[in-house]
């Protein structure tokens, strides 16, 4: 999303706002870091952690999606934390970025959710699927971030 937003904004010679969004003002270290290490690790122990864990009496129920089964506790864990990311509106991000944000997150979510639990509640897994995820984001914004300056 963000690698697409960035090539836009350079096409349309749209100007990129420091306050369009706020991680542009870091550095790419302290992106790296914080997106990829801070974020995916304190947002997995949360939501998957704890949170999965939390609803597990509710694991017998869920839906199929072809042959994958999505249970109550990965689809309100995942969509927990995707509204949790409605806070990047507090930073001055416009509503369209943080709305994608919030869908990613959820999907992510879905997706870290169905593998931690899939593989006998390893934690592990949906950081990995988070850091990926997030090591694609930190990708745009650091492009963002290289035609911005």
């Amino acid at each position: 999303m963000n690698i697409l937003s960035a090539i836009v904004s350079k096409l349309f010679h749209i100007s990129l706002q420091e306050k369009s969004n706020p991680l542009l003002n870091l550095s790419p270290l302290q992106l790296l870091l914080f997106v990829l290490i801070y974020a995916s690790v304190a947002e997995e122990l949360l939501f998957r952690g704890f949170l999965l864990n939390m609803l597990e009496p509710l694991i017998a129920r869920g839906f199929r999606l072809f042959r994958i089964k999505i249970s109550v506790p990965v689809i309100i864990s995942a969509v927990l934390f995707g509204l949790a990311h409605f806070v990047l509106l507090k930073t001055g991000a416009n509503i369209a970025s943080v709305f994608s944000i919030v869908l990613g997150a959820t999907v992510v979510g879905l997706i870290a959710g169905y593998f931690q639990e899939k593989y006998e509640n390893n934690t592990l897994l949906g950081m990995v699927v988070h850091v990926t995820f997030n090591a694609m984001g930190a990708f745009g914004l650091l492009l963002m971030w290289a035609m911005h300056k």
